[in-house]
């Protein structure tokens, strides 16, 4: 799949914009429950649990395919998914990734992309913690949750078992803008929504060209000999 990078610009402006305006009510709660495939921006043919499971199913694949290789590990660590938990989440003891059915219906409005990017990014913190050398560098909270970002974006980009369109990179984008935060100076700080945002953008613009943009030091920080070495279509 090849996305239109100059779209991706457009739609990143268009989304940065929106976020000056978003509500600060936490996603979760800026709506009624509705079943989520009776939103107009649900394109996935099957249920959200269906596309986490195609997510997730996909990204593994991505990361034995474009990661194992080039980082030398011999084996890459199963993930375990469940929404049994309080909080969306990644564990690393137990490599299991929690989406809970509040984030999920909520995401769902938004559209599957949304949906996806949260599953993606809970994906790549699996990523980080099985590769510990992919975080070389990264030392604060927030560095390495705007990396899952950006890992995220190039997961998406090269997942063969979902169709990551523009439609749903826009949608990723209004779901990072809500989730997004300004409390700089709590160690738990995600990035804002343009932040992650723009993470959203390098992470996808390089799965899909392998081309760097130029926030894709700053927020994947990936050796750049590894990732010219990584595509693995």
């Amino acid at each position: 799949m090849r996305l239109d990078c100059g779209f991706l610009l457009r739609a990143a402006r268009l989304a940065l914009v929106g976020a000056c305006f978003a509500s600060p009510a936490p996603l979760w709660a800026q709506a009624a429950p509705l079943a989520a495939t009776s939103s107009p921006s649900w394109e996935w043919p099957g249920t959200p649990a269906d596309l986490i499971r195609a997510v997730t199913q996909g990204s593994f694949q991505a990361m034995v395919r474009d990661f194992k290789p080039v980082y030398g590990i011999d084996r890459l660590p199963s993930v375990r998914l469940t929404s049994q938990c309080t909080r969306t989440a990644y564990t690393p003891k137990t490599a299991t990734v929690c989406i809970t059915p509040g984030m999920t219906q909520a995401l769902a409005r938004i559209g599957d992309g949304a949906l996806a990017y949260v599953v993606a990014h809970e994906l790549a913190h699996h990523l980080q913690s099985a590769i510990p050398a992919i975080t070389r560098g990264f030392t604060s909270r927030t560095q390495l949750e705007l990396q899952a970002d950006c890992l995220a974006g190039l997961l998406l980009a090269r997942n063969r078992q979902v169709n990551f369109t523009e439609r749903d990179v826009v949608e990723a984008f209004k779901a990072a803008s809500k989730l997004g935060d300004r409390t700089y100076d709590h160690f738990d700080h995600h990035g804002t929504g343009e932040m992650r945002q723009l993470a959203i953008r390098s992470g996808v613009r390089f799965g899909a060209t392998n081309k760097r943009d130029n926030y894709f030091p700053l927020f994947c920080g990936l050796n750049a000999r590894r990732t010219e070495n990584s595509v693995g279509r």
